[in-house]
């Protein structure tokens, strides 16, 4: 079993890779946690699949998560994804801090 993977965000991010096409993690994902730590401002999410060349799916996109609070997505099929062909990236916006647990 793969061992849950945390991501800490600080501020605004544009397309960065928590899952990088052929790496070492599966796209075999049973959950995603996006948590809110910032104090007062609202994060807005997007998360997609991309091919090195273009976006093939978008996972969620532009979800607004209140300050101090926490979005939980659980054991759906749209979430597993074949990592051998595609990346898991996030954009963040509202410069708000925040960290992503996968497993």
């Amino acid at each position: 079993m793969t061992a849950p993977l945390y991501t800490k965000i600080t501020g605004n991010v544009t397309n960065q890779v928590l899952i990088t096409k052929g790496g070492d993690w599966s796209g075999d994902m049973r959950y995603i946690t996006i948590v809110n730590s910032h104090a007062s401002n609202n994060l807005t999410v997007s998360m997609d699949l991309y091919d090195g060349s273009a976006v093939v799916a978008d996972l969620i996109s532009f979800v607004v998560i209140p300050a101090g609070v926490s979005l939980s997505m659980t054991d759906t099929p749209h979430m597993r994804f074949n990592s051998k062909k595609y990346s898991l990236r996030v954009t963040t916006t509202g410069s708000a801090n925040c960290t992503i647990i996968i497993k």
